[in-house]
């Protein structure tokens, strides 16, 4: 069955991006892995236009809104 193993394929998969088993464990919620996985891709896709959106350092922090 494919969901027996979800939490090994979850380690792998963080170790193929560089996210160390301890931290993937500890550091991250569960709900945002999806978002960081998705954004890895996204980063990394070759060939296709990715549109890229710009913001400011104070923007991004928050400090403006």
């Amino acid at each position: 069955m494919e969901t027996e193993h979800w939490l090994q394929r979850l380690i792998a998969q963080g170790l193929t991006i560089g996210i160390a088993k301890r931290a993937l464990l500890e550091d991250y919620y569960y709900d945002e892995l999806e978002f960081v996985f998705a954004e890895y891709n996204a980063l990394h896709r070759k060939g296709e236009d990715v549109e890229e959106e710009h913001v400011g350092a104070l923007e991004f922090l928050g400090a403006l809104g």
